[in-house]
């Protein structure tokens, strides 16, 4: 709890430093327009997201009809337990920083938690699909859990934010806000005077994204998440 309110805290900091550095402001324009942009809206009535698992974490999640303080639950990971070794780095490519630059070690717990789904419907079959049972299902040896649209309705209407993970940006039409972050991330770091004080603040801005951004060899997930 702790890491996630210092978290918060650095944020909130950074959100009031865009007031005074240009920079900082394109960054956190862009930063809300992708986010516009990925977050998901209900549609239709047929929507409805499975989540694949082992029968080991099935007792977590499942809602018990004896006990009364009990309800369904939604699957939360840190960031450091993703199958993805690049996983929130893929984004810092794409706007030229290098895992170097960045402070966060991977052996660091992660302040960012999120549930992951994955939507059903179109040509892939993604709620019986060997990749998908293989590489989430415990082998093959697990189960895949539906949550049905009106669930994930009452989700959003409680306040909580579904967004689609990009592979794509083209796809998505997210050039124009990443190569805005790019160029901004290269005036602050082209500014020797006030480098340190404002990448550190450019950081924390992206922090809201950069885990909505995964490699093209992931595509086949069509994956959703709550961060």
């Amino acid at each position: 709890l702790s890491l996630v309110k210092k978290k918060n805290y650095e944020q909130l900091v950074s959100e009031l430093e865009t007031i005074n550095n240009e920079d900082l402001e394109i960054i956190s324009t862009s930063v809300n327009k992708i986010k516009d942009k990925l977050r998901y809206s209900p549609t239709t009535s047929d929507d409805s997201f499975i989540h694949y698992t082992s029968l080991n974490t099935l007792k977590f999640l499942l809602y018990k009809t004896d006990d009364k303080n009990n309800y369904p639950r939604l699957r939360l990971s840190n960031a450091r337990q993703m199958n993805d070794p690049n996983e929130g780095y893929t984004f810092l490519n794409l706007i030229g920083i290098e895992k170097e630059e960045f402070l966060e070690t991977d052996y660091a717990t992660s302040p960012f938690f999120f549930a992951s789904m994955t939507q059903t419907g179109g040509e892939q079959n993604l709620d019986d699909s060997l990749p998908m049972w293989k590489q989430y299902g415990d082998d093959a040896k697990g189960i895949n859990l539906t949550y049905h649209s009106e669930y994930i309705k009452s989700l959003i209407e409680e306040g909580i934010e579904i967004y689609k993970v990009c592979y794509n940006p083209t796809k998505d039409s997210l050039d124009y806000e990443i190569n805005s972050i790019e160029s901004a991330f290269n005036n602050i770091k082209g500014n020797d005077d006030d480098r340190d004080k404002y990448f550190s603040s450019a950081l924390n801005l992206i922090d809201d994204i950069r885990y909505l951004f995964k490699n093209a060899d992931y595509s086949y997930e069509n994956e959703y998440r709550i961060i």
